[in-house]
């Protein structure tokens, strides 16, 4: 019988307000189950507006609303009406013979009989009827039980919700079985794995979990968030929930932007939830700001997408990761600090990361920053901030950005970072200098134009370098004066200051009164010698030139010139000079 001549009789029956029995032999395809009867009502409405035939809609044992699709005469009729809605229905409909459906709620007022023939099933609210929404708890069987048919386990499986479908999915996974999607959808491959699950552990091949099976199956999944402490935890002040593994780490206050969760068992599991009001602008700086954390390594993939961004890092103690978000002018994220090669994080994460939620509009107040008297600069909302193991000073040579520094600075450096931002390498090292190309072009504001001639020996000099590490920002100058155009032994490419400088400086330009570049300050020598106090030496800027021509950049030179006034060589100085900075590890 075609479905459309099936549809008219179902309502022609409902129009009559009968109620009569479905035959014995009633068959169904069941498509969704919805854990309300507005719910079930909704569902069974778009499909039925959106012109699929035969909708029908029960409720079933558990307190579910099935839609379905039918009755049909017989398994094969059932199956080709499957067939030809095709993409109509979810992808996981299967063929049902109604032994757990109760009362009709669709089309509504329909009051059809049990599908198995048991007669019409007590009105709503009638006594032992759970409430619309409410499920009734029903004892799980066994591990293992057999006492499901396939058919049984079908249906127990289509009470499912999508969240419980998509874990059991991820279970599968866990297990070794399940290496596709986690799309909710029971296709051929959630299928094949659970026919190795069940083959597995000696059962019955059916690639269908009965219900025993499943709980079997998801209680070894969740021994692990069992032993983790794993629990809802919902943080009212940022607006937020996450399940949270609270047998690992407390709480360990809140300071805008973050709430921590510090380790509570003396290891190393951190996590932090992110809540703040925002803008792309500040998404785009919150992705910077988490990356100079010690808490998230440099080491790993990071993208930052329009309105998200992901960071993972890794290094020798702990792997890190942190997903942040902006929708409606809130920025809402989560890090999680774990144990290197625990091979527990992959699932911890995807737990916590699914689990994060709005549960209101709140964003952490401002007011819970750091006091201005307690400040310090470096820590960030109470966490440490990333510092170079050492810094020194460099100057920009050419308009691509490559930076002559000098060699002893750059030595055993794992990364060098212009001005501490701009990742670069170290092109070629010899004679003391050394030259840093960074990994992507830069436009320097200004570059060095060399001295043909040294300076005559008592001028004043200035050293443009960062005693300071970098604190002011911009380069400063320190004065001094030409002693010798010989190094201590003679070398001719060598000069010897008398100058203030500290160990920031070195690898700075040495500059005349014009801004020029007679120098480069080199740090002071290791071993047994050391030099007086106020005693510097620096390499000849004419020997760097050459080099750098050498080397294949287009060297700026210039003779004398007119005096610079201090506010002017200072200017010249912190457009040309660059910080430089080094990471061991």
């Amino acid at each position: 019988m075609k479905l459309a001549t099936k549809a008219g009789l179902l309502a022609a029956t409902v129009l009559a307000g009968t109620a009569a029995e479905a035959q014995q032999d009633g068959i169904w395809v069941q498509i969704e189950a919805l854990r309300s009867l507005a719910e079930g009502e909704g569902r069974a409405r778009t499909y039925a507006a959106a012109g699929t035939p035969d909708v029908t809609g029960f409720r079933a044992a558990g307190g579910w609303y099935v839609v379905a699709l039918g009755p049909f005469g017989d398994r094969a009729e059932a199956r080709a009406a499957l067939r030809a809605a095709g993409g109509a229905v979810p992808g996981d409909a299967f063929v049902s013979d109604g032994d757990a459906y109760r009362q009709q709620f669709w089309p509504v007022g329909a009051q059809l009989a049990q599908a198995g023939g048991a007669g019409i099933a007590p009105a709503e609210g009638a006594e032992g009827s759970p409430p619309p929404g409410e499920a009734t708890a029903v004892p799980a069987p066994p591990a293992g039980a057999s006492d499901e048919t396939v058919e049984e386990a079908r249906a127990a499986e289509a009470l499912l919700t999508r969240a419980e479908r998509e874990d059991v999915q991820r279970a599968l996974e866990w297990a070794g079985f399940y290496t596709a999607a986690i799309d909710a959808a029971f296709g051929r491959g959630t299928r094949e794995a659970m026919r190795g699950w069940q083959t597995d552990r000696g059962l019955a091949a059916t690639g269908v979990l009965t219900t025993g099976q499943r709980a079997r199956l998801m209680a070894e999944w969740n021994a692990l968030f069992d032993d983790l402490g794993m629990e809802r935890t919902v943080v009212r002040e940022a607006g937020l929930a996450v399940d949270m593994p609270l047998a690992v780490v407390a709480p360990g206050g809140i300071e805008t932007p973050f709430v921590r969760y510090v380790p509570s068992d003396g290891g190393v599991v951190q996590v932090l939830l992110v809540s703040r009001e925002g803008t792309r602008a500040a998404l785009g700086g919150l992705y910077e700001i988490m990356q100079a954390l010690e808490i998230v390594p440099e080491e790993g993939p990071r993208v930052l997408r329009e309105d998200e961004f992901e960071i993972e890092g890794t290094d020798a103690d702990i792997t890190s990761r942190t997903y942040a978000r902006l929708e409606d002018g809130r920025i809402r994220g989560l890090t999680l600090v774990w144990p290197r090669g625990d091979d527990r994080l992959d699932r911890v994460w995807a737990r916590m990361r699914g689990s994060l939620a709005e549960v209101s509009d709140r964003v952490l107040d401002e007011r819970r920053a750091t006091p201005a008297d307690e400040q310090d600069v470096d820590l960030l909302a109470g966490l440490e901030i990333r510092r170079p193991d050492r810094t020194g000073a460099g100057v920009f040579v050419d308009a691509t950005g490559a930076v002559l520094t000098a060699e002893d600075v750059v030595a055993g450096c794992g990364t060098l970072r212009i001005d501490d931002i701009h990742e670069a390498r170290v092109e070629w090292a010899e004679a003391g200098a050394a030259l840093l190309r960074p990994e992507e072009p830069l436009a320097p504001p200004a570059v060095a134009t060399f001295r043909q001639e040294p300076p005559r020996i008592g001028s004043e000099v200035a050293v443009a370098g960062f005693p300071f590490g970098g604190a002011l920002g911009r380069a400063s100058l320190t004065y001094g004066s030409l002693r010798d155009v010989r190094g201590l032994g003679g070398e001719p490419e060598r000069d010897r200051y008398e100058i203030a400088a500290a160990a920031g400086d070195a690898g700075g330009p040495v500059l005349d009164g014009s801004g020029l570049v007679a120098g480069l300050l080199l740090p002071p020598g290791g071993g047994a010698r050391t030099l007086p106090s106020g005693t510097w030496l620096g390499l000849d800027g004419r020997a760097l030139a050459e080099a750098l021509a050498a080397g294949g950049i287009a060297v700026r030179t210039g003779g004398d010139a007119s005096a610079l006034s201090p506010p002017q060589l200072a200017e010249a100085a912190a457009e040309m000079a660059v910080l430089v900075a080094c990471y061991e590890r």
